[in-house]
């Protein structure tokens, strides 16, 4: 079933996040046409080159206003590119439930993208991740940090949770809002991907 989703959330509450990590545009010179390739569920999944794009945008957790713009702009439906990728399982949609939201990321399992650099010098208490090309991207509580260093492309966010909430003895509440809020900030320093 299509969701309206101009009705049913509010657009600067809820945003949209990428699943799959990005194959890049392949263009064909006999089609003169380019589409965009999405490595998901162990296989690949063609794309237009504009809803591609779009799904390039929601890899970086953007909300519903952001991306509304950008269908505007490119003379997209923003319910019709929301509905194709949710049945394709190319993006989840969060909004302001922690419950809801760690539902639907306890089955994801991240790819960690990033590599650690140590303490932060001006926060001895956190410790900073920077990009693949050793650039620092973000600093981390010790607890963001731990569930980072437990990303091995095997656990899914529910095992960190189950391993998180017994380390630091944390309550449910407390390990599924750090949960949600590691996996949102380490999205958006693309920092990681995520996949089932």
């Amino acid at each position: 079933m299509d969701t309206n989703y101009g009705q049913d959330m509010k657009s600067n509450e809820t945003i949209v996040v990428s699943i799959g990590q990005p194959g890049g545009l392949i263009f064909s010179q006999e089609k003169g046409i380019a589409t965009g390739s999405v490595k998901a569920h162990h296989d690949m999944v063609e794309l237009n080159d504009k809803e591609y794009e779009f799904w390039m945008q929601a890899l970086e957790p953007l909300n519903l206003a952001s991306l509304s713009e950008f269908c505007k702009k490119h003379n997209l439906v923003l319910e019709d590119v929301l509905n194709k990728l949710e049945k394709l399982n190319l993006i989840e949609i969060l909004d302001k439930n922690l419950e809801n939201n760690f539902k639907k990321i306890s089955s994801l399992v991240p790819c960690p993208t990033g590599m650690a650099w140590g303490s932060n010098p001006e926060n001895l208490n956190e410790m900073v991740i920077a990009s693949a090309e050793g650039t620092p991207k973000v600093s981390l509580t010790s607890i963001s940090f731990a569930i980072w260093t437990l990303f091995d492309r095997d656990k899914t966010f529910l095992d960190i949770y189950k391993e998180i909430k017994e380390i630091y003895k944390l309550d449910d509440t407390q390990a599924k809002k750090i949960i949600v809020d590691t996996f949102i900030l380490l999205m958006k320093t693309r920092l990681i991907f995520v996949d089932y």
